[in-house]
């Protein structure tokens, strides 16, 4: 090799280096700033989900009213617990749909979290994806295998696109226990060049089952906590009850993360809006739950008062929240879905979290 090429080699590693460290730097702070975030999900119709423009008017109504990052979903799916292939040539969403959203985020002023997700066929009784296992070491390999070209897909979009966060899981209670074929993953989406934070959103009552938290930057939780009870408003006295086992669940997580020295999120935290919302929080909503609005604004309420609560702790707070979900327009399937399900559109649970993210500090109002 000429000198000439020598130099321009070296000088292409250098820069490369340098934009590396300062997108790394960059995207540790995301970390110092307090997350508020939302979760956006894809319609599955051409022209309505990721990347049509439907999702132009709320994303700028989110980011002027405080919420300063979205998570974006993308799916593989595996059409049966024994098909251990992962499809992700979904044809309502391509790849440059996927692109076209983030780069509508970022212009928007907002950070992005990306966290690819498993979906079973529920066509023929699945298991939720948590449930998801296998005990022959082959079929692990193998399940693995897809599972990681399917990550690594995405996770060269996340750093194509810039975006902040990525997610190698979510919520893989069973599959989770491979820590070391988790390991092998997260070290191949860093050689993937990827800057931004990585972790994994794990159910929030197995994150003390998790071993590789510490290959991560920080802890990912969601929270979908049962309550054994329906407080009717902030006066009933199971409103209060609701306050103190949220805030005690958040202080269990705070001391977690301070074991691991690790800093911590609740990537996921929603209520859904039926009769039930409060006592079957993760409950997939079906026809036998009647609409309630109140119940699912009573959940975010009781959130509110948890996290300022936490704030006179010792152990670290949550660096931020995630609420569970909006979607890119009700125009859609999704209309039917509105009455009973997590969406949080036009509702009054929106009011709540829209108020929290207005300020840095989660002070309830009066």
């Amino acid at each position: 090799m000429n000198t000439s090429a020598t130099f321009a080699a070296a000088f292409c590693i250098t820069v490369c280096v340098a934009s590396f460290v300062n997108c790394r730097k960059a995207s540790k702070e995301v970390l110092t700033a307090q997350i508020r975030g939302a979760a956006l999900a894809h319609v599955h119709v051409r022209g309505k989900g990721y990347g049509s423009g439907t999702s132009a008017a709320l994303l700028k109504r989110l980011s002027l009213h405080g919420i300063n990052l979205i998570q974006l979903n993308p799916f593989g799916y595996q059409p049966a617990v024994h098909d251990r292939r992962i499809l992700f040539n979904d044809a309502t969403l391509s790849d440059e749909d996927l692109k076209r959203e983030i780069q509508a985020v970022h212009a928007n002023g907002m950070k992005v979290m990306l966290a690819p997700h498993i979906w079973l066929d529920q066509r023929h009784n699945a298991p939720w994806r948590s449930q998801l296992d296998y005990q022959n070491p082959d079929e692990i390999l193998q399940w693995f295998a897809a599972y990681e070209k399917f990550i690594l897909h995405y996770a060269n979009i996340a750093r194509e696109t810039k975006a902040e966060i990525f997610a190698v899981g979510v919520e893989l209670e069973r599959l989770a226990k491979n820590a070391d074929a988790f390991r092998r993953i997260i070290r191949n989406v860093r050689a993937t060049g990827y800057a931004g934070l990585i972790t994994y959103e794990c159910e929030a009552w197995n994150a003390e089952n998790i071993a590789f938290w510490d290959d991560l930057d920080f802890i990912g939780l969601n929270m979908y906590y049962a309550f054994g009870a329906e407080p009717r408003s902030e006066s009933d006295n199971k409103f209060n009850e609701l306050v103190a086992f949220q805030r005690q669940k958040l202080l269990l997580h705070a001391r977690h993360a301070q074991r691991l020295g690790k800093p911590w999120i609740i990537t996921e935290f929603g209520y859904p809006a039926h009769d039930k919302a409060i006592s079957q929080t993760s409950a997939w909503p079906d026809r036998m739950q009647a609409r309630d609005d109140q119940a699912q604004y009573i959940g975010f309420r009781a959130m509110e008062f948890a996290l300022t609560h936490m704030k006179d702790q010792a152990p670290p707070q949550a660096a931020g929240i995630i609420f569970w979900k909006y979607v890119t327009t009700l125009d859609s399937y999704e209309a039917k879905n509105y009455a009973t399900d997590f969406i949080l559109q036009g509702k009054p649970a929106e009011k709540v979290l829209l108020r929290m993210a207005q300020r840095n500090e989660h002070r309830p109002a009066e």
